[in-house]
């Protein structure tokens, strides 16, 4: 038994080395290019909201900035993979889970019409079903969920260099209030009213 164990170990140690080891080639790779590759550059074009040529240009007038839009533009694209396919694998499971459990609830249902009162006499025959569609619909939402807001929200890669990108100008010569004195009153930038 000990024997087993340990081949199990040992492939399922592999697994994760194999599936580790091209987001660390890439990881390595990603910071010593001296340009972006095309997907490379249409991620980070998505993310600071440019266009490609632009970003070229950006990039050629600092090329020290090369390493963190390349480490931001993989982090892009890994999020936006993982995202999807989370929220798709978990909208997958919620469905079919639903209605492979109705399915069951329904067909239950059907001994329930027996000629001649030869009916089996009380339990609950839908509960299996429904047991599949609550689980299915639980793990399927704990999947979809996360995959949402892993596509919704950006990484500390991207967003130091989405701002180092986008440098923050100071409005009215420094001052970084966000209300400011206005002749007639202030000046609330969020709701555009004067009060």
């Amino acid at each position: 038994m000990i024997h087993r164990r340990s081949h199990f170990t040992v492939f399922i140690a592999a697994l994760f080395l194999a599936a580790a080891l091209p987001s660390w080639a890439r990881a390595d790779t990603a910071s010593s290019r001296a340009t972006l590759d095309p997907a490379q550059m249409e991620a980070f074009a998505a993310l600071v909201g440019e266009s490609t040529n632009t970003v070229a240009k950006r990039i050629s007038t600092d090329p020290s900035l090369m390493p963190l839009f390349a480490k931001a533009a993989d982090a892009r694209l890994q999020r936006k993979h993982t995202g999807k396919v989370l929220t798709i694998t978990g909208f997958t499971i919620f469905g079919l889970g639903t209605v492979i459990g109705w399915e069951m609830i329904v067909a239950s249902l059907g001994s329930y019409n027996c000629p001649n009162g030869g009916c089996p006499g009380g339990g609950n025959h839908g509960l299996p079903g429904l047991l599949v569609a609550l689980v299915s619909e639980s793990i399927g939402l704990a999947m979809a969920i996360p995959g949402i807001v892993k596509l919704a929200r950006q990484s500390e890669a991207e967003t130091e260099a989405s701002e180092r990108y986008h440098p923050v100008a100071a409005p009215y010569g420094g001052s970084t209030s966000s209300t400011r004195m206005h002749p007639t009153g202030f000046l609330l930038p969020l709701l555009s009213g004067k009060f």
